[in-house]
């Protein structure tokens, strides 16, 4: 598991993510920074989300991504205050509010997330949770 740096600014120049998730990244500290009425140069990610981002790499890396009940997602399904694809299916993007100021986000690769039906299963109960609201 590839933890990404600990500043939007490195992340979003570091070469070795793919562009559109760097975009993707960029994106969303704009979001998070206009909602929190901070200024654009707060770079900390911890700071903003409360937890670290960090890209799965491996089938074994999905071991290290824990939700609310602590199972393997490879094989059980768990709950995740977001589960959504992005980027048109290119990634899954989880994330769990373990503190008040947020938590750890993960970003698995399709190529990775798709050879595991519980991952989709996830991301389609968060899909109809949120249009039930």
């Amino acid at each position: 598991m590839r933890v990404l740096q600990n500043s939007f600014k490195l992340i979003e120049k570091d070469a070795d993510l793919p562009r559109s998730l760097r975009d993707y990244i960029a994106e969303e500290h704009k979001c998070i920074c206009s909602e929190l009425d901070e200024a654009d140069d707060s770079d900390n990610v911890d700071y903003l989300i409360g937890g670290a981002l960090y890209l799965c790499e491996t089938d074994d890396d999905l071991e290290q991504i824990k939700g609310v009940y602590g199972h393997d997602i490879r094989v059980f399904l768990d709950e995740f205050d977001i589960a959504e694809y992005i980027l048109e299916g290119e990634f899954v993007h989880f994330w769990l509010a373990t503190n008040n100021s947020g938590g750890p986000t993960y970003f698995v690769p399709k190529a990775i997330a798709e050879k595991y039906e519980s991952i989709a299963e996830m991301v389609k109960r968060h899909l109809i949770e949120e249009k039930l609201g």
